[in-house]
């Protein structure tokens, strides 16, 4: 595969002055959320992590315990943000930056 426009990790991505590309590496290596600055924080999380259907935070169906992905998910439990959304499973509306805290306290 060719890479036509790498996206900067960690850092605000030059379309939307307040859309910042997260790296998040454990699902596939190049993996990556997206934090939106509106609304009290919109997080696209992508396949890092999956809610539960009582809105817990877990790893996703095949991502394993390991040093990579838990690495992302405490990185992710370190910005502010409502809302998630999930490539596999339902959002979490409320508080979903303090879900993500409370799983990454449990690992």
């Amino acid at each position: 595969m060719v890479v036509d426009h790498p996206i900067p990790g960690d850092q605000p991505i030059d379309l939307v002055a307040d859309l910042s590309a997260i790296q998040t590496p454990g699902h596939t290596s190049g993996h990556m959320s997206l934090l939106l600055d509106r609304g009290g924080g919109i997080l696209f999380v992508g396949d890092a992590a999956v809610a539960t259907r009582s809105g817990k935070v877990k790893r996703g169906f095949i991502n394993v315990a390991n040093d990579t992905i838990d690495g992302s998910l405490r990185k992710i439990s370190g910005y502010e943000f409502e809302t998630a959304y999930f490539g596999h499973s339902a959002p979490i509306k409320t508080n979903a930056a303090g879900a993500f805290r409370r799983f990454v306290s449990s690992i």
